[in-house]
């Protein structure tokens, strides 16, 4: 049998005067789910972050990628936008981007982490413990 695609949805936020893209991929069934809050590393959206997106859901947890790179120039490469981020800026984002997503879709969301990854990735470098609401 094939497994389920996860259903996947951009939401558009209002931060500070900028609109801000966050991707959301959940599993299927009634909700609700445990979240994660997916960061991506230096190169951004890549094909790892899509790994993950498809991957998580299929586990069972809510995923919400925000695209913290909305503050950076069209014209400047992804690998030079890193520079356009403040600490103080993605922390407020990745609360705001909770938020909304407890709001439109139910999820509960808690202190506490859990390991999840496969004991290899597609990604070139180790995952960290992710946090997720129990």
């Amino acid at each position: 049998m094939k497994k389920a695609e996860a259903f996947e949805e951009t939401i558009y936020l209002e931060v500070e005067g900028r609109s801000m893209d966050v991707h959301i991929a959940a599993p299927h069934g009634q909700g609700p789910h445990p979240g994660v809050l997916l960061m991506f590393h230096r190169g951004g959206m890549d094909g790892c972050t899509a790994y993950y997106m498809k991957e998580l859901p299929a586990a069972g947890y809510l995923t919400v990628v925000p695209n913290f790179y909305h503050h950076c120039p069209k014209d400047v490469p992804l690998h030079d936008c890193k520079k356009f981020l403040k600490d103080t800026e993605v922390i407020s984002e990745g609360r705001t981007s909770i938020a909304a997503v407890s709001l439109s879709w139910g999820t509960a969301w808690a202190a506490g982490s859990r390991s999840w990854a496969p004991a290899r990735n597609r990604c070139s470098r180790p995952l960290l413990p992710i946090t997720v609401a129990e």
